[in-house]
């Protein structure tokens, strides 16, 4: 997977490798270090920022090089001024860095990662460009859904590989090749041996929680 271009973790909700739900400062900080000094051990030219504490921020999200369709996306959506992850985030991940973001649940961390997705996709469109995981269906319908609901006015297609629904509709969905799929770790395995024809092979950015970012590494 060294050909991948960037990794993009998102981190903040919960963590129960370490000791539950990372609700406090210095449990985030904790996790946060475990995580860097693993993906350290593995090679990777990694940039990392800490937004635990939030700051007002006088940014728009033109000033962070988003293009036009993705700032009409975001108008659309209510969304007037970037949060302090996405300030930090976005502009890093338009030039394709690997990164680790922390902040707390709220903070706009899904916006942080999926905006210079999108961005890229725009330049290069390609299927199964990108793979997020998460570590339950209930957020990673929630990310779907943000996903789509940021590039509704570019054609994305985005398929959800979560447990409770019907495996042959999910293969259906695969089999229409969408730019994002958006999985719990245990239906992607799942997909991968079995469903015919679908791979990661050609994955450009993949997204994953805390919960298992340390057997990510292996991928790696």
């Amino acid at each position: 997977m060294s050909s991948w271009k960037s990794l993009v973790l998102r981190i903040g909700e919960k963590c129960p490798e370490y000791g539950g739900i990372t609700d406090s400062k210095d449990h985030i900080e904790t996790c946060f270090g475990v995580v860097r000094r693993e993906l350290e051990h593995s090679g990777m030219d990694i940039l990392t920022f800490n937004m635990v504490e939030e700051e007002e921020v006088v940014k728009s999200f033109k000033d962070l090089g988003l293009c036009d369709q993705l700032l009409e996306a975001c108008d659309n959506l209510g969304w007037k001024q970037p949060s302090k992850i996405q300030v930090e985030a976005i502009p890093h991940g338009l030039e394709g860095k690997d990164l680790i973001g922390l902040a707390q649940t709220g903070s706009g961390k899904t916006g942080a990662f999926a905006l210079p997705i999108l961005q890229a996709l725009l330049e290069t469109p390609q299927a199964f460009f990108a793979c997020v995981l998460s570590p339950t269906r209930e957020l990673a319908i929630q990310i779907a859904e943000q996903f789509e609901a940021l590039g509704s006015g570019i054609g994305l297609k985005c398929a959800v590989l979560v447990g409770g629904v019907d495996h042959v509709q999910q293969s259906i969905a695969l089999g229409k090749r969408p730019h994002i799929v958006v999985a719990t770790p245990g239906r992607l395995e799942d997909h991968l041996s079995n469903t015919k024809g679908f791979s990661l092979r050609t994955l450009k950015y993949l997204v994953g929680c805390l919960s298992f970012v340390i057997s990510m590494v292996e991928w790696l």
